[in-house]
C-alpha cells in the first residue's frame, strides 16, 4: 500500500532541503529574522513540529509534502543547527 500522508526522508534529502532553505533565506535577504526565529523556536522545536505537523497534516495530500516538510525536518534541534550554521 502507498503511504499517501507521510514519507521517509533519507538523510541526502534532509541535506538537500535545509541547503535549499538557506538558499531562499539568503535570496530574500531574511538571515536577520530567520537567525532570531530559529534561535527562539530551538528549545522547543519537537514539540512546535509535532503540533504543527499535526495541524497541518490534512493539507499534504492538497499541496504535496512540502508541509510536513518543515515541520518533520525542523523538529530536530540539529537540523536547525545546520540551517544556522549554513545562513550566518
Amino acid at each position: 500500500m502507498i503511504n499517501l500522508l507521510w514519507k521517509e526522508r533519507t538523510d541526502e534529502e534532509i541535506e538537500k532541503f535545509i541547503e535549499k532553505t538557506a538558499e531562499r533565506i539568503i535570496k530574500y535577504d531574511l538571515v536577520t529574522p530567520a537567525i532570531l526565529f530559529f534561535e527562539s523556536i530551538k528549545p522547543i522545536a519537537p514539540i512546535v513540529g509535532r503540533l504543527g505537523g499535526a495541524a497541518f497534516a490534512w493539507l499534504i495530500p492538497f499541496i504535496g509534502h512540502t508541509v510536513d516538510d518543515y515541520f518533520a525536518i525542523f523538529r530536530e534541534p540539529e537540523n536547525i543547527e545546520k540551517l544556522l550554521r549554513l545562513i550566518e
